[in-house]
């Protein structure tokens, strides 16, 4: 959880975040939760839309996808999003082949967040 907010209200209310989440950090004041959560997401998303990239690049070459993802992990590329995006893909009944799009379209109002944030703090 990333929380913002009072010091003090934040110590008082730890016992219930520290209940409902196993990471707890205070972020500093009021609303920088909300802003290190955009940061956190726009990081992930990032990765993720990336790591759809290089899966399209493997597939292209075709490289099997069950394969990419078990060098990239174990190796210098290493991302959680790219096995979270194969087993993402699987749910959805697609792997990533040849001429196949990463959509990412859910994340647009995350990004666009981000960006409106970004905008505001400069």
């Amino acid at each position: 959880m990333m929380i913002g907010g009072d010091h003090s209200a934040v110590q008082a209310c730890s016992p219930i975040f520290e209940a409902i989440g196993e990471y707890v950090f205070h972020v500093g004041p009021a609303g920088s939760g909300v802003a290190m959560k955009l940061v956190n997401n726009l990081l992930s998303l990032g990765g993720y839309a990336l790591c759809l990239e290089a899966m399209q690049l493997g597939a292209a070459y075709g490289l099997d996808e069950d394969t990419v993802t078990t060098v990239v992990t174990a190796s210098q590329g290493d991302s959680r999003r790219c096995v979270m995006g194969r087993h993402d893909r699987a749910r959805a009944g697609r792997g990533v082949t040849k001429g196949s799009s990463g959509r990412i379209g859910w994340a647009a109002t995350f990004v666009e967040a981000a960006i409106a944030a970004g905008r505001r703090a400069c």
